[in-house]
């Protein structure tokens, strides 16, 4: 299983374009869209992995995160 969490910036006009294409692509591969305020909740879980990766541990329980940005060009 993949999660992410993508933030498009710019105009309404370019972020509803772009969260649509992203979207097309998605789609054709099973992927599907939780929603805004799933959204949300997912940033803000990005400040608590660190936590959680470690009560993982402590009950051996291993998983990886990682993030990455890139730009459009």
């Amino acid at each position: 299983m993949c999660a992410a969490t993508a933030l498009f910036e710019g105009s309404r006009k370019d972020a509803v374009r772009e969260e649509a294409k992203m979207m097309e692509i998605a789609k054709k591969y099973g992927g599907m869209s939780a929603g805004a305020d799933n959204g949300i909740k997912g940033y803000q879980l990005t400040y608590m992995i660190a936590y959680i990766r470690d009560f993982c541990l402590l009950n051996n329980v291993v998983a990886e995160s990682f993030e990455t940005s890139c730009p459009w060009s």
